[in-house]
């Protein structure tokens, strides 16, 4: 009886690793190429050579700057508006200090 279970929790877990295989080398793959939005963002990883997983848990000083970056375009963009005497876009949810 004891065989019996664990041949069945060998079975499940083969199973299980051959799901998680097929979607990450069968079904992503075939997303990222059926929606061109992810198609263009990993090409343009690869074109300046960022690697988003890595950068985001070993690189503080890119992920710093990135932010500083970001930062300083959202308030670059809002003063722009408030110069142009346009409305700020009122569905953000950002903090703007």
């Amino acid at each position: 009886m004891k065989t019996q279970k664990t041949y069945f929790g060998i079975v499940k877990l083969l199973i299980v690793l051959a799901c998680f295989w097929g979607f990450f080398y069968i079904i992503s793959p075939m997303l990222v190429n059926a929606i061109p939005a992810l198609k263009h963002y990993g090409e343009v990883q690869d074109f300046y050579e960022v690697h988003s997983g890595r950068m985001y848990y070993t690189d503080l000083n890119t992920s710093q700057l990135t932010e500083m970056y970001i930062d300083n375009s959202i308030k670059y963009s809002v003063g722009l508006q408030k110069a142009q005497n346009k409305p700020a876009n009122q569905t953000s949810t950002l903090p703007i200090n």
